[in-house]
């Protein structure tokens, strides 16, 4: 392994034991992003001197045959700056998937300990919601109770005006 690899294995690991460390987490991503920018600068390099081979290839008489000279370097040194880019996003990955697994494990642990405090609020609910359907029931049995009265009571009045008006109307034949 080379010099890189050693370092992003080290500054991985770093990482992982100290996941919840906000600052060092920052100062990794720094050094990745440095990272990418070296690799970003040696490929415009390696694309330039590259571009320059070339351009001294098409001076020659057997220009293909320089060129092809030339490919097996150019695509070695691509690759190689390429398999530098996997492991940063590798690196980045199991980062941010440690991160999410942490976030998650925080959620539930909250869940867990708001069940309790849900449980006692539903049964507070439902004692509620049942004391309303009692309270509706009673001034339901109310309503009917004051509605039997009320007919009772129109009974009442209507035989009371009937027997009025018989007689009124034995007095006005008693005439």
């Amino acid at each position: 392994m080379n010099y890189f690899c050693w370092s992003v294995l080290v500054l991985w690991l770093g990482m992982a034991g100290s996941a919840g460390a906000q600052p060092e987490l920052d100062a990794g991503q720094l050094e990745r992003n440095a990272e990418r920018s070296r690799i970003s600068a040696e490929r415009r390099k390696l694309e330039a001197d590259h571009g320059a081979a070339e351009a001294v290839c098409y001076r020659t008489f057997f220009a293909n045959a320089c060129r092809d000279k030339l490919r097996p370097a150019h695509t070695a040194a691509l690759a190689d700056l390429r398999r530098q880019e996997v492991l940063i996003s590798e690196v980045e990955r199991k980062i941010s998937a440690a991160d999410q697994l942490l976030k998650t494990e925080e959620k539930l642990t909250l869940q867990r300990q708001q069940q309790p405090e849900q449980g006692v609020k539903v049964q507070q609910d439902i004692a509620s919601q049942l004391e309303r359907v009692k309270q509706r029931e009673a001034e339901q049995g109310d309503a009917t109770d004051q509605a039997a009265a009320n007919r009772a009571s129109l009974g009442l009045r209507q035989a009371n005006s009937e027997n009025n008006a018989l007689e009124l109307v034995r007095k006005l034949l008693a005439m």
